[in-house]
């Protein structure tokens, strides 16, 4: 997930919980109580089981939208909270102050139910654990915001090293004005780096939040972990720019949609929250009860990342600040032994030597088979990070072999996959390496610079 709280937060399992019997241990009530804004910071209180806390939220830049405005946006990045402490907390019950029309309840609902499966699935809990029950106060809850200027110019784009938004924002210097957004970089060291290096050229945003000091408190009593709603977040951190901006930028590839298995008849895909799917759901929960004058889009959802990843490398710029891996600390950009490190070195591979990835990766990671044959092996479940589908993962592969390179992953791709997927593997170069048609078109004068920049040709509008 793109958060990358799955792996921090399994790391930290608070020992005492080893061996207890975790489906007697998950919250009875989560009550979202209210929110407040004041002096440039939210207040979003909550109650859990009879425990009051409160998660605070600031940012570098005051919003200069209507106060009313800001107070709304605030009700949906109090419910992105909210959806986020029940993955910790599986409560039974969730009560909100607020009352929404139907169809608002449903969004929400329907995102908590999704995102979810993946806990039900490492726990192994029944899935009908995903249906809690909803209650909400009696003031009925008017979201809609006044009307943004028409002169808007600027995208958001959330940048954090990873090689898709570094690749959103390479691509756009220059040809289109940004607003850059930083989630919480403080807590991040890769994420700090990466603010650093552009504060001072471009216009930034960042924020601050005690939300991780929150959610540690509440490990100590529940098991869960956070998979994490960021999309969501994102984009109504950034609507609170939107006098400026149009829409928010960011970086979902299209093998986002493959899931990695299925859970008692349920899709599971550890990248829910990136698909296309989430993209149109949440733009029309925004659009029917928020503001039309706002939109999030990712320009790669018809991309696979071998083809995102020709914007990545077509220069080193930024390349010292890239990243895809969710252990990174003050002096490494990879930890080099989880599944997102040995894609991304697959990735890499493809463009730069094994000598000019030594910048980044501690060791050649294509010499480790066992860590790669989870991402190719026919047999057995995707592995749960951020990874290509199989078929990119082979098609990267069987790229390097024509190239003449030589190492034991390749050894094993040419015995125990490429003789069964040998006639089809042309058909699955050009699949991988071509625009692919979505439903979401980001607009066209995003689609006409990400194209040529690319040297491909739009697919029909």
């Amino acid at each position: 997930m793109s958060s990358g709280y799955i792996l921090y937060y399994i790391d930290t399992y608070p020992s005492e919980l080893q061996g207890r019997n975790i489906v007697q241990i998950w919250a009875k009530q989560l009550r979202y109580l209210g929110m407040a804004y004041k002096a440039n910071t939210f207040y979003f209180h909550y109650a859990l089981d009879g425990d009051e806390f409160t998660i605070t939220l600031r940012h570098s830049v005051h919003p200069n939208l209507p106060s009313d405005s800001i107070k709304k946006i605030g009700f949906n990045l109090g419910m992105c909270y909210l959806i986020d402490m029940m993955e910790i907390t599986l409560p039974e019950k969730v009560w909100v102050y607020k009352k929404l029309p139907t169809s608002g309840r449903a969004y929400w609902e329907n995102l908590f139910e999704e995102e979810v499966i993946e806990k039900l699935y490492e726990y192994d809990l029944p899935t009908s654990r995903k249906y809690v029950t909803w209650e909400y106060g009696d003031q009925v809850a008017d979201l809609r915001l006044a009307p943004f200027p028409s002169n808007r110019n600027k995208a958001a784009i959330c940048l954090t090293g990873g090689k898709e938004s570094l690749s959103i924002f390479k691509t756009l210097k220059g040809k289109k004005p940004l607003l850059l957004f930083f989630l919480n970089p403080e807590i991040n060291v890769h994420r700090q780096r990466v603010y650093q290096t552009v504060k001072d050229d471009y216009p930034t945003v960042k924020t601050s939040s005690n939300r991780d000091t929150i959610f540690e408190k509440l490990l100590k009593r529940y098991p869960g972990f956070p998979g994490g709603v960021d999309m969501v977040h994102l984009l109504f951190n950034t609507m609170l720019y939107g006098d400026s901006c149009e829409y928010v930028l960011l970086g979902n590839e299209y093998s986002s949609n493959y899931p990695n298995t299925i859970y008692e008849g349920h899709v599971l895909n550890h990248q829910y929250i990136k698909t296309i799917h989430t993209c149109e759901q949440l733009n029309r929960y925004v659009h029917e009860f928020v503001t039309e004058g706002f939109s999030y889009y990712s320009p790669f959802f018809g991309m696979y990342e071998l083809l995102i990843s020709d914007l990545l490398f077509k220069d080193d710029e930024y390349l010292a600040v890239w990243t895809s891996c969710n252990r990174t600390t003050s002096t490494i950009n990879f930890c080099s032994n989880c599944h997102k490190c040995a894609f991304s070195y697959l990735i890499g591979r493809l463009k730069r030597p094994e000598s000019y990835l030594s910048r980044f990766f501690s060791r050649d990671m294509m010499q480790d088979v066992a860590l790669y044959r989870p991402l190719m092996d026919f047999v057995g479940v995707k592995p749960f990070d951020c990874v290509g589908d199989k078929t990119e993962v082979w098609v990267g592969l069987e790229l390097l072999k024509r190239k003449g390179v030589d190492n034991p992953v390749i050894r094993y791709y040419t015995e125990h996959i490429r003789p069964e997927i040998e006639k089809e593997i042309d058909k699955d170069i050009k699949q991988i390496t071509s625009i692919q048609r979505v439903p979401i078109q980001v607009p066209e004068e995003l689609q006409d610079i990400f194209y040529s920049a690319l040297g491909v040709s739009a697919p029909p509008r």
